[in-house]
């Protein structure tokens, strides 16, 4: 029972955005955890297996709290298990999540792979819940690297599926995705629109931990599509606020970056630094993930400034 009470409570903390508490929470399951003994546990509780579910969901809070490379690991360890439990929905699961990891990262072409094996899995086996979320993912990083015009659609075909399930957790990262993909296909007014029910989606459920990222992605939209920076700034700071009180380094980082980038075209390159790199300055692994390097890149330039 305590097993699965700390089942209960990591992913409601994720969602809460309370990150550090989540991960607590599945490293005490994770270590109460035997493979053989808590067999039975898959099918009787939530569908699949509690250490499937840690690892998996570890792998995006270990990126979300400033530790990309371990969430790499993460990602391997859930995937690995749930292939060796030969249990469908568990392999399933570990599969969903770790989705999830990858596009916080920003890794499109894992993506596309991770999700074409959820997808086909999901529909060999009838798993409704999973199959809509391969869609979006698929959808999103098809959108990021192939066709966009492809990738909205599978988007738009993956949340139908998910509300007509009535389904609300996870909605607010998938409306995100797809305000993200129609703004690559300079579908402005659309994307806002989606921005918009992103965040009063989160508001309604309470569904939390992809705020810094919505608005990230409406503080592209306000600088590239509608052209005020203002604006755009006032959304990348509420990024950066929201990211803090979550204990989130790396959307910080990620948010502290675009911030940086929006004041060095405006000239303001000593704020650049005072900015990014106390923030750069806090990782201690993950040198060679984009984000990193992306504000590395940065501070290089200023340095040669």
């Amino acid at each position: 029972m305590l097993l699965q009470a700390h089942h209960c409570a990591w992913p409601i903390r994720w969602f809460r955005g309370a990150f550090a508490d989540a991960e607590a929470h599945a490293d005490a399951g994770i270590r109460l955890y035997d493979v053989v003994r808590h067999a039975r546990q898959r099918f009787l509780y939530l569908g699949h297996d509690p250490a499937v579910c840690a690892l998996s969901i570890k792998a995006v809070l270990q990126w979300l709290l400033g530790r990309p490379t371990q969430g790499l690991r993460s990602e391997h360890e859930a995937v690995d298990l749930g292939r060796r439990l030969k249990h469908v929905p568990s392999l399933a699961h570990a599969l969903w999540f770790v989705c999830q990891g990858q596009i916080a990262r920003g890794d499109a072409v894992a993506v596309v792979e991770t999700a074409e094996e959820l997808l086909a899995l999901s529909e060999e086996n009838g798993l409704p819940q999973t199959r809509a979320a391969a869609l979006v993912y698929l959808g999103w990083a098809m959108g990021q690297t192939k066709d966009v015009a492809h990738g909205v659609q599978r988007l738009e075909e993956g949340i139908s599926a998910w509300n007509h399930l009535g389904i609300r957790s996870n909605l607010c990262l998938s409306i995100c995705l797809l305000g993200e993909t129609y703004f690559v296909g300079g579908r402005y007014e659309e994307a806002m629109e989606q921005v918009e029910l992103a965040i009063a989606t989160s508001s309604h459920v309470g569904d939390s931990w992809c705020l810094p990222r919505v608005h990230m992605i409406r503080a592209r939209l306000l600088e590239k599509g509608f052209r005020n920076p203002d604006a755009a700034e006032a959304s990348l700071r509420e990024a950066i606020d929201v990211a803090v009180l979550q204990c989130a380094r790396g959307p910080e980082l990620r948010a502290a970056t675009s911030l940086a980038r929006l004041w060095r075209d405006q000239g303001r390159r000593a704020e650049v630094h005072d900015l990014l790199a106390p923030v750069y300055g806090w990782f201690t692994e993950g040198f060679d993930t984009l984000d990193l390097k992306e504000a590395k890149a940065l501070l290089d330039e200023l340095a040669r400034a």
